[in-house]
């Protein structure tokens, strides 16, 4: 099974090619990881930021929700409310991971003495 090693550039890429074809709000740049503004393939997207017309800027991350902010099918609020609820899920998930193998290496330590 082949596996990529930069499948998170590809995704961040077309990610970010899809925002500029369809975002309501001006596209103003993509800042990379490193800190560069060249568009090459080896740079890892970041953050966007998009203008809207009264010249308030919005920062975004290139994902799924990123995608439907530009396209105007939720609000900034509900953006920044769906990144926060994410990040919780994604740190419960941790946690939970980290609790099982912990039970089960107890259990396991227990189990032979």
């Amino acid at each position: 099974m082949c596996f990529s090693s930069n499948a998170i550039e590809q995704e961040a890429l077309k990610v970010t090619e899809q925002i500029k074809k369809k975002t309501i709000y001006k596209f103003v740049k993509a800042d990379f990881i490193n800190g560069h503004d060249n568009d090459d393939d080896l740079n890892l997207i970041s953050r966007i930021t998009l203008e809207d017309h009264s010249g308030k800027k919005y920062c975004i991350e290139p994902n799924p929700n990123g995608l439907r902010f530009a396209e105007g099918t939720i609000t900034f609020h509900e953006y920044k409310e769906l990144e926060r609820n994410e990040k919780k899920q994604g740190t419960r998930l941790l946690l939970l991971t980290i609790t099982v193998y912990l039970a089960a290496g107890g259990t396991f330590i227990w189990y032979l003495l």
